[in-house]
């Protein structure tokens, strides 16, 4: 990427300093200047429109948001990755002019309605695109124009990642005694904010899927874990949390009249969540821009069901676990049982009418065919109907998929059900393609619409060991590590003809739980999932610096996903260095010999 470079004369000295354009993701274009403005300490928000009444209302979560983004803006104290960390641009800062507002213009075709029920709408019709204009001239002003909520809450993201901190001044009267050592105080007092400017920035999504999945059942996350990993998401524009809540391990979900599911198959009575708790944490989720995708995948990795209805579920806790199930305890539901189809369809139905949003996963991946073929009910039960185990599988997974239908979801489904089951559904269904990245055309010839869930490439446990109690050696099955130069390397239109993108909604990143906790879940997500985040907002290519569109590439993006990464760990999330810091704060630096 290009890199504005300014030269500062202080104090007869001679400055280079590099800097970059850090939105992350980065935008669809953006131009930005080497001049600077400080942010006024009564920098404020107004809200305006091209109509005689000029002035329009925000619904209350986009003002929470703006809060927000002025919450940021007066408490950040990210300071610029280079080595004096900003101290030399002082004198040019300080004698800038200022910016003391920024107007959020309503399009004239502009409809605002909540950003809670706009991240409830299908993706296909959420607008997130947003223009951003600092100008320097004839007097500095600032106008982020949207014909949304969510537009606005985009570009509030990226506006405040435009701002950075000079490093505080030390009190002349600080100087300390303390065992003998010497020290000064900061003086925290006149903190001074300024941008980068004049900036033009144009921004929309490529992709209007683009998601993480946490699975909450192998390891419980407490709702605060949960909804500090929906900040993160909403700051990097992450817009679908796949809430893998339940599997073969536990059930920590509450559904309303079927209280046993809970009570016999939670790890225990504090590691639940119950339905006030889940409505608290969509509610948040949805104010950030987040829609929230639950699984209850079916009719596999349900051994924890039959905990509360043992006569419903096929080969519980049999032994050896690894001939009837993917990973321990094994037990799938009796597919062939009206009563198992039933509590299905009950649970879908319960769940739907209790979570917003129009999409849901019926899982379907890893079903054994073994476990059924050793189920006398199941055997016994395709004999007299004189059915195949693939039309059994077809039946059940139609009618729970109906049965969301009749609430107004969208079924998602993982890809073996349409690949190694060749079932052919309904149209509408979503495949989540995970295998690996080249089972996507294979998908998509089938006529679907996909979301790259790819192992190769997203998986965020891979290589941090395997958690089998026996396995000496330290591999894992998807080994090895996905570095975010890895992820970020994917593109989602790979060996796919240009007729199949529109049948791309998009991807996300995933965190299997084996390995995870609360203790390490910051740390394992962040900060690999920008990169899933960046590639999913820009598709194939993006502009910088007003440059014609190119690949993405990490060199250009390692200085840009450092900074994002420092202002994440300022504002509490854990997120893992990349490089040292020296390296961080020396752009190019620690490049390794050419390959």
């Amino acid at each position: 990427m290009s890199r504005a470079c300014l030269t500062v004369v202080l104090r007869g000295l001679i400055c280079f300093l590099s800097s970059v354009i850090a939105i992350w993701p980065a935008p669809t274009t953006i131009q930005q200047g080497s001049q600077y403005l400080t942010l006024s300490s009564n920098f404020t928000f107004l809200y305006v429109k091209d109509t005689p009444s000029r002035f329009w209302a925000p619904p209350p979560d986009l003002k929470e948001a703006v809060k927000e983004t002025q919450k940021f803006i007066l408490t950040d104290e990210h300071q610029v990755l280079v080595p004096d960390r900003g101290e030399s641009l002082r004198s040019v800062v300080t004698s800038s002019r200022s910016l003391s507002k920024l107007e959020l213009k309503l399009s004239a075709n502009g409809h605002i309605r909540s950003i809670t029920n706009e991240t409830r709408q299908a993706p296909s019709l959420r607008d997130e695109a947003y223009t951003l204009e600092i100008k320097l001239e004839p007097v500095p002003e600032a106008t982020l124009t949207a014909n949304s909520s969510l537009g606005f809450l985009r570009g509030l993201q990226s506006f405040s990642q435009l701002v950075y901190t000079l490093p505080p001044l030390l009190r002349n009267d600080s100087l300390v005694s303390n065992r003998q050592q010497l020290y000064a105080i900061p003086d925290g007092s006149q903190r001074v904010r300024y941008l980068r400017a004049p900036v033009s920035v144009q921004d929309a999504p490529s992709f209007k899927w683009r998601g993480l999945l946490l699975d909450t059942s192998r390891n419980f996350f407490p709702i605060p874990d949960l909804k500090r990993t929906i900040d993160a998401m909403s700051w990097a524009k992450l817009n679908i949390f796949h809430w893998h809540i339940v599997d073969a391990q536990s059930w920590p979900l509450q559904v309303t009249n079927l209280p046993l599911l809970d009570q016999k198959g939670a790890y225990s009575p504090s590691e639940r969540y119950l339905t006030h708790e889940i409505q608290d944490f969509i509610a948040h989720a949805n104010s950030k821009g987040v829609d929230v995708m639950v699984e209850f995948d079916t009719p596999g990795h349900t051994s924890v069901v039959g905990d509360a209805y043992p006569e419903l579920v096929a080969c519980k806790n049999f032994k050896p676990w690894w001939v009837y199930a993917a990973e321990p305890p094994s037990g799938q539901l009796r597919i062939m049982d009206d009563r198992a189809v039933e509590l299905a369809k009950q649970i879908y139905t319960t769940i739907a009418q209790e979570v917003p949003g129009t999409l849901f996963s019926t899982g379907g991946d890893e079903v054994n065919q073994k476990c059924y073929g050793t189920d006398k009910p199941t055997q016994d039960a395709l004999t007299s109907k004189n059915m195949t185990l693939t039309e059994a599988l077809f039946r059940f997974v139609n009618q729970t998929q109906q049965a969301l239908r009749a609430e107004g979801k969208t079924p998602v489904i993982w890809e073996e059900l349409v690949l190694d089951d060749n079932l052919t559904l309904g149209s509408d269904t979503i495949v989540a393609v995970w295998r690996s990245s080249v089972n996507a055309r294979s998908v998509l010839n089938k006529g679907y619409r996909i979301v790259h869930a790819a192992s190769d490439f997203t998986y965020l446990d891979c290589g941090i060991g395997e958690w089998l109690g026996n396995e000496t050696d330290g591999t894992s099955w998807c080994d090895p590590f996905k570095t975010w130069q890895k992820i970020y390397s994917f593109n989602p239109y790979t060996n796919v003809s240009h007729s199949q993108y529109n049948q791309i909604l998009g991807g996300q990143a995933l965190l299997w739980s084996e390995q995870a906790d609360p203790q390490n879940l910051d740390t394992l997500l962040w900060p690999r999932a920008l990169a899933a985040a960046e590639v999913y907002w820009t598709g194939a290519e993006h502009s910088i610096d007003g440059q014609a569109p190119a690949a993405r590439n990490s060199i250009e993006a390692l200085p840009r996903i450092h900074d994002m990464r420092y202002r994440m760990v300022q504002r509490k999330i854990r997120a893992t260095p990349l490089q040292p810091q020296y390296c961080a704060l020396r752009i190019g630096e620690c490049n390794g010999p050419p390959a």
